[in-house]
């Protein structure tokens, strides 16, 4: 080989192992920028939980507050005969006495809301879980202002019932979209959070006192109504259907066991090339002996 030849392999190799560098570098940096915005989606992702979780718990405190404000309303009650059907729910719903309304507060509600209930979880397995919680919070919500353009008992007592139907949908689809928004060790503050909304919602409905003083038990049903309606439409704007099952741990135990599984297949390979050539591959004669890891 001449010195020319010789120098220009040098070259030759130089060249290679810039280039092996530079593509090092390259593949390097381009980790980097990965694990960046794999770090920036994370965190995007958590915040968009939370956002998801204050539409629910606000829905929560629509359910509630929805559910209850029929006892403030027929609690009011008129000093010195004073006759004022705007204020006062009992007198302006005819032969609204204390029987009626028991069944109406009482078992009308709780009897359906148990029933119905057990359905929505089976279809919250089913269905698209956003568009079953939105659209139930909106029909529920529609009830509560019929109940407040409700003329006489028995048109109150079918709102009644069909507001417990569509609040039946609330839990099931809550929980479920949680469990899907958020990893195991944070689901319990997440519930929590979401359990917030029962005990907000009652005290709005001991607020609708003021606001019945205000408005009338008309207005203030209407009023708890369009607040019902506006959680609806912030949840169809917002809230996207996660996949199912996310952080199951048969689905997390399933992807390490593949993806250990691909760690041992690359391990073996790798073994297999850098083991020295067996012994039996030059004598023909010679017993075999297994390689050594």
């Amino acid at each position: 080989m001449s010195l020319n030849d010789d120098t220009q392999k040098k070259t030759d190799e130089s060249f290679i192992n810039i280039g092996e560098l530079h593509k090092k570098d390259l593949e390097i940096a381009r980790a980097e920028v990965a694990k960046h915005e794999f770090e920036k989606s994370e965190k995007s992702q958590k915040k968009y939980a939370w956002i998801v979780l204050s539409i629910l718990v606000l829905a929560n405190i629509s359910s509630l507050w929805q559910r209850s404000l029929i006892a403030v309303a027929y609690s009011l009650k008129p000093d010195d005969g004073i006759i004022d059907n705007k204020m006062y729910m009992s007198q302006a719903i005819p032969n609204f006495g204390i029987k009626k309304y028991s069944l109406l507060a009482g078992a009308a509600f709780t009897m359906v809301f148990a029933t119905t209930v057990l359905f929505s979880g089976l279809l919250a397995d089913k269905v698209s879980r956003k568009w079953l919680l939105c659209l139930a919070a909106m029909l529920w919500s529609c009830t509560s202002i019929a109940s407040g353009l409700s003329a006489v008992y028995w048109q109150l007592c079918l709102f009644r019932i069909l507001l417990a139907v569509f609040e039946a949908c609330l839990s099931p689809t809550a929980y479920s979209l949680i469990a899907d928004f958020f990893p195991p060790e944070k689901r319990t503050v997440a519930n929590s959070v979401f359990s917030v909304g029962l005990y907000l919602g009652s005290a709005m409905a001991n607020l609708s006192i003021n606001f019945i003083k205000a408005f009338g038990w008309r207005g203030t049903y209407i009023l708890a109504g369009c607040f019902g309606i506006a959680v609806s439409i912030a949840g169809i704007l917002v809230i996207r259907e996660p996949p199912r099952g996310v952080y199951q741990p048969k689905k997390i135990v399933e992807e390490e066991e593949e993806r250990e599984a691909e760690l041992e297949a690359k391990g073996e390979k790798q073994t297999k090339d850098d083991d020295p050539e067996p012994q039996n591959a030059t004598n023909p004669n010679a017993s075999i002996v297994p390689a050594q890891p």
